[in-house]
């Protein structure tokens, strides 16, 4: 029975389309799954390592290494995120990942040079 249920779980997962949650959708959004949201697309940004090349992780590394030493949380990133939305309405239309970047920057900087 379990494995039916994962086997379901992973069929649905797997087979829905994937969409880009613009700006705007995020302010709409329920505050807990926009939290979700921003703290899925950060874990995604700091813990991607193993497709790209050195320049890309060592942008990774900085980012993981920065954040977990600005104490950053689900809802302090989330709270910043949507500031940042509101703050230019250019982002609205675009992917909420957008502002996520912009925020991560101004908090962490561009990575030391090699």
């Amino acid at each position: 029975m379990k494995k039916t249920v994962v086997a379901a779980a992973l069929t649905i997962f797997c087979t829905s389309p994937v969409r880009s949650e613009t700006g705007a959708e995020l302010l709409q959004d329920n505050q807990a799954f926009g939290v979700g949201f921003v703290w899925g697309a950060v874990t995604y940004m700091v813990e991607d390592y193993s497709l790209n090349d050195d320049v890309y992780n060592r942008l990774t590394y900085h980012r993981s290494t920065c954040l977990s030493k600005a104490g950053v949380t689900a809802k302090t990133m989330y709270d910043a995120v949507t500031q940042e939305i509101r703050a230019d309405p250019s982002l609205l239309a675009k992917s909420a990942t957008v502002a996520l970047q912009s925020v991560t920057y101004k908090i962490c900087g561009a990575p030391p040079k090699p």
